[in-house]
């Protein structure tokens, strides 16, 4: 039975890594894993809606506990996890409250509620398991985009962020004939926000800048609520560059890193 479950885990990591080339962005750290429903429609993260047509490049919602999560600086972010019964790539898209009633997220353990779609990927028909995880990059084929609120008024322009490969960092704002930029304000729903002082000039150019500092632009041409707007490209993934999973800062990657995550359950304290 032993040499079964390693060879399922093998396949599994093969085929992941085979359909689609993870790369590596931070160190591979020890967490824990339940399942949760009602993902589907993004979270407060204020991602689009979710279906069950799950494919090759589907990423599945994860909810880190609140501590993690900081205020949606997760929102977008990739990870890789691997658990007893296989490996699976996830989005941060919702974050789990301290006050949740399992009372897993209070603590100070790395935690996430993995949509019930993809858990038994992971952990089989269990609810909780140890994993260990590293964050990856998201690998969108398509540009990023852009989704204006539907409250803007002109008073309040603002939007969301989708379909990056790296987390956002920041973002700044330029009107038509005005110079400077404006840095924005990113709001508990993950949107952001720009609080103009008179009129508002378009076209509007927004910069939007990952955590690697590289950044794209979106041309704003008009005033429209829930509007998509499209950016000239992604976030570029960037080769041997490591992040600090809380703080998303850049740190050095260490000289013994490894090729995939892998699941040593005798390296765990008990958590459970």
């Amino acid at each position: 039975m032993k040499i079964i479950y390693v060879i399922f885990i093998a396949l599994t990591k093969f085929l992941l890594i085979k359909l689609e080339k993870l790369t590596p962005l931070s160190v591979c750290t020890k967490g824990r894993i339940s399942n949760y429903s009602e993902w589907e429609s993004g979270g407060s993260c204020g991602f689009n809606s979710h279906t069950n047509a799950v494919g090759a490049s589907y990423l599945y919602p994860i909810a880190p506990n609140e501590d993690l999560f900081n205020n949606t600086v997760q929102c977008g972010v990739c990870y890789e996890m691997v658990g007893p019964y296989g490996a699976l790539r996830v989005r941060v898209e919702d974050s789990c409250k301290k006050d949740d009633k399992s009372g897993l997220c209070s603590g100070d353990m790395y935690h996430f509620n993995v949509a019930d779609n993809g858990t038994s990927y992971l952990m089989g028909s269990g609810n909780l398991s140890n994993i260990t995880f590293r964050m990856v990059s998201c690998n969108y084929t398509e540009n990023i985009k852009i989704k204006t609120d539907k409250n803007i008024d002109y008073d309040l322009f603002s939007f969301v962020v989708l379909d990056h490969n790296l987390a956002v960092s920041s973002i700044s704002l330029g009107e038509d004939g005005k110079e400077g930029w404006t840095s924005l304000t990113r709001e508990k729903n993950n949107y952001w926000s720009y609080y103009p002082s008179d009129d508002i000039y378009f076209p509007l150019t927004i910069r939007i800048f990952s955590i690697n500092n590289d950044y794209v632009t979106v041309i704003v041409d008009k005033f429209e609520s829930e509007k998509v707007y499209e950016a000239d490209g992604n976030f570029e993934i960037p080769d041997d560059t490591y992040f600090n999973i809380s703080s998303l800062e850049k740190v050095e990657i260490p000289s013994d890193k490894k090729e995939c995550c892998e699941l040593d359950l005798s390296d765990f304290n008990p958590i459970f």
